[in-house]
């Protein structure tokens, strides 16, 4: 994961993005804010319930 995080940073630096092709960097957000909504899912069941 952080692997992906810098490389999209290494990208964003040199220009990799623009307005017209910026896929890798959506899809990159979209699995980052995922991963969140899932961890709010999960972090009561396993800290909070019991």
């Amino acid at each position: 994961m952080f692997g992906a995080y810098v490389w999209i940073m290494f990208r964003t630096g040199f220009g990799g993005y623009s307005a017209d092709n910026h896929n890798g960097l959506v899809a990159f957000a979209s699995y980052w804010h995922a991963t969140d909504l899932i961890w709010l899912m999960i972090f009561p069941l396993f800290y909070v319930l019991p």
